[in-house]
C-alpha cells in the first residue's frame, strides 16, 4: 500500500481507500474512472508524499463499487452504532446545485434492494459559489421526504476546485450528535427534509458506492484518502488530517477572448450548445475550458426562440445538462460607420465584433413567481410598433464603429454571441433571444443577419 498521508487515517479506519498505484480488486469499476491521478501534492501539503495518487471521475454516473459482505458487516450502521466519514476532494464545478456523493450505501437501484435504502452517505453540495458538506440516512418509508434525514454544514469551502478535507461523524439514534469538519476545522449544521430522528436507519446488503448514487446525485472531479470508521473522531484527529502550507490560492477569471473559430460558412450563422459549463454567473476561471460542441446547427440569422429538443443515443428524449453554453457566430457584412445595435436575452450573455468585446449581459438573478410577488408590468418596445422583449428578458443597447474594410472587396465583421442558458433554480430556456441593428435613419430594428435578404424586422 502506498501510503499518501502521515496522520495514518487508515489506522484506525474499518475502511481506508488512498488509491495508490498499486491494482486493488476490492473496486469493481463503472464507468469513466480515472486511476493514477494527482492527488494532494507537496509543498502546499507537506504531509503527503511526493508520488501520492488520486482517483478520477471524469464523467457523471462514473464510480466504485464495494461489496458488502453481507449480515452485520462492517459497513452496517444502526441505532447506538457510531460513524465518522472522511474524505479528501476535489470537485470540478458542481454547478447544478445537486449533492453530490463521496461515498454512500445503498440507494444503488439494485431491483434485489429498495429504492430509498441509504443506510449512510457524505456528500458536497453547491451553494452559490460556496460548497457546504451533507449527511444522509434514511429510516422506515414514510411519507413524501419525511423518510429522509439530511444534514448540511453551515460552513463551506470556495468553489474553485483545489483539494479539501472533509469529514462527519454521528452517532446513531442522537440526532444532536452530528459534527462536521471542512479543512480540520468543526462545523455545525442543520437537519432538513424528515429532519431530526431517533429513528434507525434502514439496513440491507447494498453495495458501498464511491462517487454516485443511482439517483443521479454524482462525482465529478478527484478523490483520496476516503474512510470509513466506526467511531467518533475527536477536533483533535480531524484537524491533524489537514495541512496546508500558505492560504488557499485564489483563481482570478480569465482573459476575455473572442474564441477562435474555423472558417465559417457564408451567409450562416453557426450554433453550437455546450453542455455542463463550469458556473451560471461567470465566465471562465483560469484554467478552465468550455466543454465540448454537444450540438451543431446552422440558422439564418441571430434569433432563435427555444434550445432544440435534446435526445440520446438511443434517440430517447432527454434533458439538457444544465447550465448550456449557447453560441451563435457568423461572418456579417455591415456598412462602414456608426451603428446602434440591440440584445435580447435572459441570461448572462457576451457580444464581440471583430476581438472586440462590445456588450455584456447580467447572469439572470429572478426567482419564478409564486404567486405572491408584485405583477411584472408589460415591456415598453424601444420604438413604436416594434415587438417587445418578452416576460424577464433583458433588452441592452449599445453602439459600435464600424470601420470601412473595402478593401477586400466586403465589409464582413465577425460576430460571436454567447449566452449561459439554464442553471440552478432555472429552466434549460433561452425565452426570445436576438441580436438586431437599428435601421438607418429609422425608427425600427432589423435582426442581425449574414446578408440583406434574410432581414427581418422586429
Amino acid at each position: 500500500m502506498v501510503i499518501g498521508h502521515v496522520s495514518h487515517a487508515e489506522d484506525t479506519a474499518v475502511a481506508f481507500w488512498d488509491f495508490g498505484t498499486e491494482s486493488n480488486s476490492v473496486f469493481e469499476y463503472h464507468g469513466d474512472v480515472l486511476r493514477d491521478q494527482a492527488g494532494p501534492l507537496p509543498p502546499d501539503f507537506p504531509d503527503f508524499s511526493a508520488n501520492n495518487t488520486a482517483i478520477g471521475f471524469g464523467n457523471a454516473g462514473a464510480h466504485l463499487a464495494i461489496k458488502d459482505p453481507g449480515t452485520e458487516s462492517k459497513f452496517d450502521f444502526t441505532n447506538g452504532d457510531e460513524l465518522t466519514l472522511e474524505a479528501w476532494v476535489k470537485p470540478d464545478d458542481p454547478s447544478n446545485g445537486s449533492p453530490l456523493y463521496i461515498i454512500g450505501k445503498g440507494r444503488t437501484g439494485n431491483p434485489l434492494f429498495a429504492n430509498d435504502n441509504q443506510n449512510w452517505a457524505l456528500r458536497i453540495q453547491r451553494n452559490d459559489d460556496e460548497v457546504a458538506i451533507s449527511f444522509l440516512f434514511a429510516t422506515k418509508l414514510g411519507s413524501g421526504s419525511s423518510h429522509w434525514h439530511r444534514w448540511t454544514s453551515t460552513r463551506t469551502f470556495p468553489n474553485t476546485s483545489h483539494w479539501h478535507h472533509i469529514a462527519v461523524a454521528y452517532r446513531f439514534g442522537e440526532p444532536d450528535s452530528v459534527t462536521g469538519w471542512i479543512d480540520g476545522k468543526p462545523t455545525d449544521g442543520r437537519w432538513d427534509m424528515g429532519g431530526k430522528t431517533t429513528d434507525p436507519p434502514v439496513i440491507d446488503d447494498d453495495d458501498v458506492w464511491i462517487g454516485s448514487a443511482r439517483a443521479g446525485n454524482r462525482f465529478v472531479g478527484t478523490l483520496d484518502n476516503v474512510a470509513i470508521h466506526r467511531h467518533m473522531l475527536s477536533n483533535e484527529s480531524i484537524a491533524s488530517r489537514f495541512h496546508r502550507v500558505g492560504d488557499e490560492p485564489k483563481i482570478a477569471l480569465a482573459e476575455e477572448r473572442m474564441p477562435t473559430l474555423d472558417n465559417l460558412p457564408i451567409n450562416q450563422v453557426v450554433v453550437t450548445l455546450h453542455e455542463r459549463v463550469p458556473a451560471v454567473d461567470r465566465w471562465l476561471r483560469e484554467g478552465e475550458q468550455w466543454p465540448a460542441i454537444t450540438t451543431q446547427f446552422n440558422r439564418s440569422a441571430f434569433l432563435l426562440h427555444r434550445l432544440p429538443l435534446r435526445y440520446d443515443n438511443w434517440g430517447i428524449r432527454d434533458a439538457w445538462q444544465e447550465p448550456v453554453l449557447l453560441r451563435m457566430a457568423a461572418d456579417v457584412e455591415i456598412q462602414p460607420g456608426h451603428h446602434r445595435f440591440l440584445m435580447r436575452t435572459r441570461g448572462m450573455a457576451r457580444v464581440w465584433f471583430d476581438d472586440v468585446l462590445v456588450c455584456r449581459a447580467k447572469p439572470f438573478n429572478k426567482k419564478s413567481p409564486d404567486g405572491e410577488q408584485l405583477v411584472t408590468p408589460p415591456a415598453i418596445p424601444p420604438f413604436p410598433g416594434v415587438r417587445p422583449h418578452g416576460y424577464h428578458q433583458q433588452e441592452l443597447f449599445f453602439e459600435v464603429d464600424i470601420p470601412d474594410k473595402e478593401s477586400d472587396g466586403t465589409n464582413r465583421v465577425r460576430v460571436v454571441w454567447e449566452i449561459i442558458v439554464g442553471g440552478k433554480g432555472q429552466r434549460t430556456e433561452t425565452g426570445e433571444i436576438c441580436l438586431a441593428i437599428q435601421s438607418t435613419a429609422s425608427e425600427a430594428f432589423e435582426v442581425l443577419a449574414p446578408h440583406p435578404l434574410t432581414s427581418i424586422h422586429l
